[in-house]
């Protein structure tokens, strides 16, 4: 009984720390990922936006004559392409930022709350990596049908093999 508790707080350890990473690592990396893609976005859009301006400003004002209806065109075209463009650069530089925080985010706080669980552990066992794989203890005793009957009940297992099935059917 004492491998099967053991091995119940290690899922419950595990789980825990699993779905505690999985949170903060989901918040954390979208709030990071919306700020620095908004930040080189407007870098980017400032930056492109003046080299447009330059151009009109040097077209229109120091070659003392204004754009053509064709070169306006021209210029529309190029502008909307280039919002376009800036849209898609956003949506990849969101979902470049995403993942790379994610998974860096979820890591850290994996290892971060797997090893600094308060689940203690027995001495024993501390320097094996691999632990078998048990079938979880039944939940309630199992009470014969049959008022004749002469087996007895099964004992409740300890509260630490229901915090494990509750946790692993969640």
């Amino acid at each position: 009984m004492s491998k099967v508790s053991f091995i119940s707080s290690q899922y419950k350890k595990t789980i825990i720390s699993f779905n505690l990473s999985i949170y903060l690592s989901i918040y954390l990396s979208i709030y990071l990922s919306i700020y620095l893609s908004k930040f080189l976005l407007i870098y980017i859009i400032f930056f492109h936006l003046s080299i447009y301006l330059s151009i009109y400003l040097y077209t229109s004002i120091f070659s003392c004559k204004s754009l053509s209806k064709k070169n306006q065109k021209y210029l529309f075209i190029n502008f909307s392409v280039y919002i376009l463009l800036i849209l898609l650069l956003f949506a990849l530089l969101f979902f470049f930022f995403f993942f790379f925080f994610f998974f860096f985010f979820f890591f850290f706080f994996f290892f971060f709350f797997y090893y600094t669980s308060s689940i203690s552990l027995p001495p024993s066992h501390h320097h094996h990596p691999s632990f078998p794989v048990l079938s979880p203890p039944p939940l309630l005793p199992f009470y014969s049908l049959s008022p004749t009957s002469s087996f007895p009940p099964l004992p409740l297992p300890p509260p630490s093999n229901l915090l494990f099935l509750f946790f692993s059917t969640s």
